[in-house]
């Protein structure tokens, strides 16, 4: 299941990752498209359960420490500037009242 959510999650990325730090507005329409995709991935995977949602956010900053083979799975994930862009769309949601 964890793979089946990583290969989702890297369809969803990857045709944006070369430019969506540095060309999309993270209060845009394709940002915000791209956030409600990324959330409702994760609200599959953990079925909505906020628990689990804390502990992949735990699992995700202890990274480091995993095995190699696990490490793989972040890879496409390893850009710090996707994960600033996805926390620039859900902070601008927020601002806007769409939280």
């Amino acid at each position: 299941m964890v793979y089946q959510l990583e290969t989702r999650l890297r369809g969803l990325i990857m045709p944006y990752r070369p430019g969506l730090p540095l060309d999309e507005d993270p209060a845009g329409p394709k940002a915000q498209a791209l956030l409600d995709r990324w959330k409702a991935l994760i609200e599959e995977f953990t079925g909505g359960n906020q628990q689990i949602k804390e502990g992949m956010g735990r699992a995700w900053q202890d990274s480091d420490n995993w095995t190699p083979q696990m490490k793989k799975v972040r890879e496409p994930f390893g850009d710090p500037r996707v994960w600033e862009f996805i926390r620039k769309a859900g902070q601008a949601r927020e601002a806007a009242g769409r939280g």
